[in-house]
């Protein structure tokens, strides 16, 4: 099934740990490593925001 999905954010969500440990984790659905962030947000650095992009597998 084909989904809509409308980004607000172009960085992953950090999480600070009890222990002090930082893990960021993907909100924005392109990490091959999900549900942790592995860089692949950068890739759309320099997409308008105005346009809609199809992402496929």
């Amino acid at each position: 099934m084909a989904r809509i999905i409308i980004h607000t954010h172009k960085r992953p969500f950090i999480h600070t740990t009890e222990k002090d440990e930082r893990i960021a984790i993907c909100i924005y659905g392109l990490s091959l490593a999900y549900p942790f962030c592995d860089g692949s947000h950068r890739m759309t650095a320099d997409e308008d925001e105005n346009a809609i992009y199809i992402f496929g597998e």
